[in-house]
């Protein structure tokens, strides 16, 4: 279906933009934890979604789920609020 792959390239650029945000940037991993809190349910669509049919619909969560463990990644570096937070939250959805 294309409008699921326009969705989630849509969120992927999200991500994209939110990831490189956090850079090296406290200032913005300090504000960033309502974004990491509403992500989880971006994840499990996109697990959902890498066992669908369409491989177009696939391909598009992959580099979603990728983009979304990068911006994690991102706004946790050095930053132990947001470490704790992911670690107690997000085991489950990133292994």
């Amino acid at each position: 279906n294309t409008d699921i792959v326009v969705a989630y390239n849509g969120l992927t650029e999200c991500c994209r933009l939110l990831r490189n945000m956090c850079v090296q940037c406290t200032k913005t991993q300090d504000n960033i934890l309502p974004c990491i809190k509403k992500i989880k349910s971006v994840i499990a669509s996109c697990k959902e979604l890498k066992r669908g049919i369409h491989k177009s619909e696939s391909e598009s969560s992959a580099v979603l789920f990728r983009c979304i463990v990068q911006f994690i990644g991102n706004s946790i570096v050095g930053h132990p609020r947001n470490q704790q937070f992911v670690w107690d939250n997000f085991q489950d959805e990133l292994r």
